[in-house]
């Protein structure tokens, strides 16, 4: 699981995260399900949403965190799952996200006994280490941006037609700065340029 964690957060990996989905849930994916199996088993899967609910956050009142992420696209019960028109495919929220972000970075006491997912949400800054991931998500997003060797963590998001991100660093004079930008549609899903331009004017604003 530690390892599976690790992968899902550092590196996006759709078979950890589906995987950590199955391990939650006690559901699997697989073919179609016969109505009274299915709904038993949709009812293990929204033991998720059941969970965040008990957090009585306000900024995660419209979340929907049940489905697994794809390489390509879900099949069988999982598609199923998604509804007509997808209406219930994944949905987070900007305040959501960054509520969850600021938690890891400043709330959480990790120990020994803890998996510490902010040493899973690290990210180097330089050349040297974007050069040998092509998945660094430095590249193309926030970080990019910022200046080499900050202290940095980050969690990005790209799809065909969303490229989103959400990043806490250290500034030079040691304040820290949360942000998290969602995107929407093909033209900012291909743009890798957008996020890194956009923290950057915010990194320069900040030591101005």
């Amino acid at each position: 699981m530690d390892e599976a964690i690790q992968e899902m957060l550092q590196n996006s990996s759709n078979d950890a995260t589906s995987f950590i989905v199955d391990l939650l849930t006690g559901t699997t994916s697989g073919p179609s399900l016969e109505k009274e199996i299915f709904n038993r088993w949709k009812y293990q899967r929204t033991i998720i949403n059941d969970w965040l609910k008990t957090l009585n956050w306000e900024e995660l009142q419209d979340f929907n965190c049940c489905q697994k992420t794809w390489e390509d696209r879900p099949y069988g019960r999982e598609k199923d799952f998604y509804g007509t028109s997808n209406k219930n495919r994944n949905a987070m929220t900007t305040d959501g996200t960054a509520r969850i972000m600021e938690e890891i970075m400043q709330n959480i006491s990790f120990n020994e006994k803890n998996i510490n997912l902010k040493n899973c949400l690290f990210r180097e800054i330089k050349e040297q280490s974007q050069d040998k991931d092509a998945n660094n998500q430095i590249n193309g997003f926030l970080g990019e941006g910022l200046p080499q060797k900050i202290p940095f963590w980050s969690k990005a998001g790209l799809m065909s037609e969303a490229r989103h991100d959400a990043a806490w660093w250290i500034n030079k004079n040691q304040s820290k700065t949360l942000l998290v930008v969602f995107t929407e549609g093909k033209e900012f899903a291909n743009d890798n340029n957008f996020l890194p331009e956009f923290s950057k004017a915010i990194y320069e604003f900040i030591h101005s």
